[in-house]
């Protein structure tokens, strides 16, 4: 289990603040996959984050669903390849 707390601040922006929490779980030497979730504290654009990631030998997928206050739902997706 993973715990972050984070400070952000930006030219002509009120601070903000985030925490997230990953929660990992590893079947053998190379695969896992790992749960999380983060908020945004005191900000205007974003809210909730929720995501996914896998991870099979050399390859990695990543999943999120970000809550936008002014865009609403965005998705984000990644792909990885370790060499």
């Amino acid at each position: 289990m993973l715990l972050s707390g984070e400070a952000i601040k930006e030219r002509d922006v009120k601070t903000a603040g985030a925490v997230g929490a990953e929660i990992a779980m590893s079947f053998s030497t190379d695969s896992a996959i790992a749960l999380r979730a983060g908020w945004t504290l005191n900000s205007d654009a974003a809210r909730l984050t929720v995501g996914v990631g896998i991870r099979e030998r050399r390859w990695t997928l990543d999943y999120a669903l970000d809550e936008k206050r002014t865009l609403g739902q965005t998705h984000h997706a990644g792909f990885g390849v370790r060499f």
